[in-house]
């Protein structure tokens, strides 16, 4: 189930990277970079362009499989007998039923590589082989150690946007800016990556002057000068548990079809968030509540599998071995 580097000395393959949207290469960049600074050949693409490569690659790498290029590139490479390793993009945090219905495979792919045992869980709740998934940390973790958690005398409010499912984003958005100023707080606004393809859930015009967008700054580097995060149940849960911040979700447990798998989220995740339709958030309550750091300490253990920011080698190992 946990992948383990292996002895040996390694050969020099060629590796193909398909990729969808931008944000996939920003999360295995350490990666690639291990790749290449191994002497390996690594090759981007947006296209499928598999068959007009001057050389077929040894391993072809995707940060998902069940779409857009990566499986087409994925089917094709599986006829030509290229092994297909996919690397998680972003764990689902709580159970969605049908809506997460390509879960029960791994799209296009040999072999699937996870965040932590908390993906593991969900993949086989979704009915997905055991035998496709290994769990090795996501290269993208590495990156927090390069931080440290800081407080500021004037609190930082960062909230984080989605781009799916909306819970009550639009609500406690008109309330977070209400009660910033109230508290002379700075409001940090990070859009969703995906923003950029299918627009934003919540009305941005006409803000007040303690609000700031955010546009390419480092979400780490965000969650750690941050006094409080407010977000939906994603998997910037990661950081915000590693910088042990406070967070409130406004995601209410009741919410349709999806209300199971947040209850029980809740239940397993205890996290401040929005309990009903009408409730609203106290952020002076939020910015003063005490955080238990052997709570999320284990939190991030089940999601994130370690903390000890070296899921970028694993992963190579991983992907060497099953390229050999």
């Amino acid at each position: 189930m946990i992948c383990i580097a292996v002895g040996g000395v390694e050969k020099t393959i060629n590796i193909l990277f398909p990729y969808s949207y931008d944000f996939y290469k920003t999360n295995l960049l350490n990666l690639t970079n291990a790749f290449k600074d191994n002497g390996h050949r690594v090759i981007l693409t947006k296209k499928n362009n598999l068959k007009t490569l001057p050389q077929l690659p040894d391993l072809i790498i995707s940060n998902q499989a069940w779409w857009g290029v990566e499986y087409e590139i994925g089917k094709e490479s599986n006829k030509l007998g290229i092994p297909h390793i996919t690397i998680e993009h972003g764990t689902p945090m709580f159970y969605q039923s049908n809506r997460q219905y390509y879960r029960r495979t791994i799209g296009s792919a040999n072999l699937k590589l996870l965040w932590g045992q908390q993906n593991f869980d969900m993949m086989k709740r979704y009915k997905c082989s055991t035998k496709l998934l290994k769990i090795t940390g996501n290269p993208r973790f590495d990156d927090l150690c390069k931080y440290k958690p800081s407080t500021h005398n004037v609190p930082r409010i960062l909230f984080l946007s989605t781009w799916k499912i909306s819970g009550k984003i639009d609500l406690i958005w008109r309330e977070v800016i209400k009660q910033s100023e109230k508290l002379n707080c700075k409001l940090i606004y990070k859009p969703h990556p995906m923003e950029k393809y299918r627009g934003a859930l919540i009305n941005k015009e006409a803000l007040p002057n303690n609000v700031r967008i955010l546009k390419n700054e480092e979400l780490y580097s965000e969650i750690a000068k941050a006094s409080l995060v407010i977000t939906a149940p994603t998997s910037v849960l990661v950081p915000i548990f590693f910088f042990k911040k406070p967070v409130y979700s406004y995601y209410p447990p009741i919410l349709g079809k999806l209300s199971k798998g947040l209850l029980n989220f809740y239940f397993k995740f205890k996290i401040p968030h929005v309990k009903t339709m009408t409730s609203t958030i106290n952020i002076e309550k939020l910015l003063d509540s005490k955080i238990g750091h052997q709570k999320y300490d284990n939190y991030f253990d089940y999601i994130a599998f370690s903390s000890d920011c070296n899921s970028t080698k694993r992963v190579y190992d991983c992907c060497m071995e099953f390229a050999s």
